[in-house]
């Protein structure tokens, strides 16, 4: 619903923009990604660190030493090189050769000799004519030359100074290009870490005050900034990992941008960079990624709640719907923020500026690829972790409410790629994941010292064909054989001996078999609400059921011919599901199988069902009353036992459909439901109808919960009175509230002690544990909780003499009437309110407020009190609280408790009817129970309250029980007008002996005109 407070130009969805050729873009990469969601983060990941390892081996990592100018001499230049050679001895490969000699005396030695200059700068090499030096194939920015070995000198000295190809610079000085020479010796951490930390000492010593406060407020800011993402992180329901990889996804940005700028020759420099990169991330933010996620959570939030409990949640079509509706907005901002940091790249400002937006630009669209792209498989993750979490959480909640644990799974199985997931397996994956990427990353780091520069001084036997098994001197020396010997397979092999290349291929490698053996065994990440998916092949009857064809369920032969001593030998060696059905009801009726153990035996619960069936058609002893029950109509086929099994019912011989009919609309705080109802009385769905229209004229029920708690009332005792009275006077004060709630939470995630109340009979003390359950009904919870409260009372407590007489005392009190439920209410305590106006009671209800008032006060007032009623001051509450129990899949047994109920009429001052029920103790609950079964789940969908709530356990409950209690009034609204109007008799007749009255459709209400129900027909 809107705010009312908000003006209907905020509230209102904007429509979608006319002319979009984003959108379409966008979604094709974001669904890309949600297809493949791994692939896309271990390729990216990948990427960005092979891109900053470029970096880092072109800045940081240079084998940089004592620098030498101008002339050099031979020994100098050749420290730290490697001799290498070629000719027959080495097979005609490159081979190091050390300080040997080669054993042809003709070889030539050469020297391969690189010049090195500034990216992007312009520069010619004059080579002297008496220099036999050969120019070499080489890069934009390099000269390479092969020299032989004794003109090294006299080459290095020709070219100690260069003419720049530019000339002079700005202030008419002439411009020549110094030759700087590195020995490879190579430089420790530690001079580095030195090195570094004096230039930024030094910076800081020559810069103004003011400017190192702004860059140090700049800095304060761009951290205030992470902390605010972190911060709307959290807020959306992540206290980590989106912000986490939110940064990452803006550094790998800043990378890929970082070598695109560098690959266009672009300068970069990082004193700027480091001064104006806070103030960019300040002034960009991390509005979008924010934005983005708080979409594709809402639209998860409503796909779920559109598909429902019954299937997973479409993750993927949640993120295709986000991104197109937010697509174009976010796009639309990257696209005006590039084009103003375009206009500063344009722009003839000195200083770096130029530089420093260029980088920027790139920045943003890299930034907005990797939104789309990245974090959009960040958050298919994300959401599937969460959705696995949800079921694991739901799983375990149905453990403590005495679900078995085979059919917990079975209920809420949760799989990753097709695989079950135990409970520490997402913990374990992002620490997996996080792992590898850090420890690949430190890998790459480690070992950048020591690989091989491209330009190495070597020498060489000129124009000899040969094949080049090791590259050494990069593609300048391959550029001296490979006219000779192009052999395509070993120039192949000798590329996958490059440190970095092999390196990542073996980790590729490894990640493929960690990757393939552990999750790659589905094309999404899944989870399995169900484990067995059957669909319905048999023909149906008029009535719905299963055509049964009056055939019997198991075969009278033998094919196979076994004697009964093979099947018990089979048996024996726990092969009967080989056996035959008839073979096992035979085995059954000798008593070899037990009844019970079917399912156990044969593992197939429908098939058991069909030999159980058979087996007590079979009976000799009952063969008179049972021997129609094989061929009988009661379904058996088309159902999911595996549910049943351990949860519902035992000794299972199928299953009994009822009617399922709908009433209301009904508006229960603002919000619209439809309320399943099962029964086999009729009027009853009708006369709902009839007040859920009425009571949605009137502006639709208000609700208000008073109570949630679940109840157990365990009975102890002990020698003596005096001892009784001790335990009940400990068990109420504070120490021993303390005490026993401690030991009590500590068995459940979810049930939380209340309060403890006491009551003395003589020796036996009853003790009344008063407990939340979240949004399981509870009570297996309750009593696990209650004997191990008990079990500490008396074993550290001091009251080692108590003797418990049962976990169960009656002082709940559960399935049986009650004073104490009615007094201080069990489960949900609601009460429900609707205001009819006196038009709608005369037109719909067909009756009087006056005569509606007093038939209240006759009836379910003075008549229940003169009956000695408890909890009875009502017309029919149980009539509507059993059909929705039965349709919700709750407990019809605890229909004694939870129809507990008092209606209350009267007359407003003006002259509508104000009606009201107080409900003190529905006992509800979402999760566990019959809401396991499919057809009850699907009712509870219909109400949206299936499971355990997202967010807040318990809520789904609550509601239910609200929506228990204005189903209740409108019961109650309706049947006391049919009998203050005499339509109770007339009404039924028309609807169970006469043929059924068309009705109008029920309308769903609308600003304009007020909820149409069905109504009940009357006859005048």
């Amino acid at each position: 619903m809107q705010l009312p407070l908000l003006p209907p130009s905020l509230t209102t969805k904007k429509p979608p923009p006319q002319w979009d050729p984003f959108t379409p873009m966008v979604t094709g990469l974001s669904k890309s990604a949600c297809i493949h969601p791994i692939h896309t983060i271990v390729i990216i990941a990948l990427l960005a660190s092979t891109t900053y390892i470029s970096l880092l081996e072109n800045s940081l990592f240079e084998r940089s030493g004592k620098n030498w100018f101008g002339c050099a001499k031979r020994g100098a230049l050749l420290d730290g090189s490697v001799r290498v050679g070629l000719g027959e001895e080495t097979q005609w490969k490159w081979k190091e050769i050390g300080n040997r000699a080669m054993e042809d005396k003709s070889a030539m030695e050469l020297a391969l000799l690189t010049l090195s200059f500034p990216v992007g700068s312009k520069f010619s090499v004059l080579v002297p004519s008496n220099s036999s030096a050969i120019a070499l194939p080489s890069g934009l920015s390099s000269a390479v030359y092969a020299i032989p070995h004794s003109e090294l000198n006299t080459f290095v000295d020709s070219v100690a100074e260069l003419p720049a190809a530019d000339g002079h610079d700005n202030q008419g000085r002439r411009r020549r290009w110094v030759q700087v020479g590195l020995d490879h010796t190579g430089r420790g951490w530690a001079e580095k870490i030195h090195e570094s930390a004096n230039s930024f000492i030094e910076h800081v010593k020559n810069a103004e005050p003011l400017d190192i406060a702004i860059v140090f407020l700049g800095y304060l800011s761009m951290h205030l900034t992470f902390l605010s993402l972190f911060m709307s992180m959290r807020r959306l329901g992540s206290n980590f990992w989106l912000a986490t990889t939110v940064l990452f996804s803006s550094t790998f940005a800043f990378l890929f941008a970082s070598i695109a700028t560098h690959k266009m020759g672009v300068p970069i420099n990082m004193i700027l960079l480091s001064e104006g990169l806070p103030f960019l991330v300040v002034t960009i933010g991390f509005e979008k990624p924010i934005i983005l996620t708080r979409a594709v959570l809402e639209a998860s939030q409503k796909k779920a709640r559109q598909a429902g409990s019954s299937n997973a949640a479409p993750i993927q079509a949640a993120i295709v719907a986000a991104v197109r509706d937010k697509g174009f907005e976010i796009v639309r901002d990257y696209i005006i923020e590039i084009i103003i940091l375009s206009l500063g790249a344009a722009s003839g400002v000195q200083g770096g500026l130029r530089q420093f937006c260029f980088l920027a630009a790139w920045i943003l669209a890299f930034d907005c690829i990797l939104l789309f792209t990245f974090y959009t498989a960040i958050l298919v993750i994300k959401l599937e972790i969460n959705r696995i979490k949800r079921h694991v959480a739901l799983r375990k909640a149905l453990e403590e409410d005495g679900v078995s644990r085979r059919v917990a799974e079975n209920v809420e199985d949760a799989g990753v790629f097709g695989n079950r997931v135990r409970d520490s397996s997402v913990g374990k994956f992002k620490v997996l994941m996080v792992t590898g990427f850090v420890l690949v990353n430190i890998f790459n780091l480690c070992t950048l010292p020591f690989r091989d520069n491209s330009s190495s001084t070597v020498i060489a036997t000129e124009k000899q064909p040969v094949n080049v098994d090791w590259t050494l001197a990069g593609a300048s020396l391959e550029s001296m054989i490979s006219d000779k010997v192009p052999m395509v397979v070993e120039s192949l092999l000798r590329s996958l001996e490059d440190p970095v290349l092999s390196k990542w291929i073996f980790v590729a490698l490894a990640m493929s078999l960690v990757l393939n053996g552990y999750l790659f065994n589905a094309a999404r990440w899944s989870v399995k609400e169900t484990g067995h998916s059957r669909e319905y092949e048999a023909s149906t009857t008029a009535n719905g059921l299963v055509d049964m064809a009056m055939a019997p369920s198991v075969e009278t032969g033998n094919e196979v011919g076994r004697t009964l001593v093979e099947c018990e030998e089979m048996l024996k060696e726990k092969r009967a599901r080989e056996l035959n059905d008839a073979e096992l009801v035979e085995l059954s009726l000798r008593g070899k199988i037990p009844g019970y153990a079917l399912e156990k035996t044969l593992a197939d619960t429908g098939r058991a069902v069909r030999i159980r069936r058979s087996v007590i058609s079979r009976t000799p002893a009952t063969m008179d009353k049972t021997g129609l029950l094989e061929r009988s109509l009661l379904p058996h086929e088309h159902y999911d036992y595996d549910r049943v099994l351990g949860a519902c019912c035992e000794n299972v011989i199928g299953y009994m459909p009822l009617p399922v009919g709908i009433a209301g609309p009904l508006n229960i705080d603002g919000e619209i439901f439809y309320l399943p109802m099962a029964t086999t009385e009729g009027v009853l769905v009708a006369s709902t109808s009839r007040g859920c229209k009425a009571i949605n004229a009137g502006g639709g029920a208000v609700t208000v919960l008073t109570g949630d708690g679940m109840t157990r009332g365990p009975v102890v005792e002990f020698p003596s009175v005096r001892r009784a009275g001790a335990a009940k006077n400990w068990i109420d004060s504070e120490e021993g509230q303390r005490r026993l709630k401690k030991a009590f939470d500590s068995t459940s995630r979810f049930a939380r002690l209340q309060t403890i109340k006491t009551a003395l009979a003589g020796t036996y003390l009853f003790i009344r544990f008063r407990t939340t359950t979240g949004d399981a009904m509870g009570m297996n919870m309750i009593s696990k909780g209650v004997e191990y409260a008990l079990h500490v009372m008396s074993t550290e407590c001091g009251f080692d003499d108590m003797f418990i007489v049962s976990v169960s005392g009656n002082y709940c009190t559960d399935k049986k009437p009650a004073a104490i439920n009615w007094i201080e209410g069990r489960g949900k305590s609601v009460v429900a309110e609707a205001i009819i106006p006196a038009a709608v009671v005369k037109s719909v209800l067909k009756s009087d407020v006056n005569a509606l008032v007093e038939l209240n006060i006759s009836k379910n007032l003075i008549g229940s009190a003169m009956a000695g009623s408890v909890g009875g001051f009502n017309a029919h509450a149980a009539n509507i609280v059993t059909a929705v129990f039965l349709a919700t899949g709750q407990d019809p047994a605890q229909n004694v408790e939870s129809s507990n109920c008092i209606t209350v009429m009267k007359r407003t001052a003006e002259g509508a009817l104000q009606i009201s029920v107080s409900m003190p103790s529905i006992e509800v609950g979402t999760i566990g129970g019959g809401t396991i079964l499919e057809p009850q789940g699907a009712m509870l969908d219909l109400l949206g309250v299936r499971g355990a709530h997202q967010t807040n356990p318990g809520d789904n409950a609550r509601k239910l029980a609200r929506i228990v209690a204005a189903a209740v009034l409108a019961g109650e609204l309706s049947l006391c007008s049919a009998l203050a109007a005499g339509h109770l008799v007339k009404s039924h007749m028309a609807h169970n002996r006469s043929a059924p009255t068309s009705r109008a459709t029920t309308p769903v209400p609308t600003e304009k005109a007020p909820l149409a129900g069905l109504t009940m027909t009357t006859m005048r």
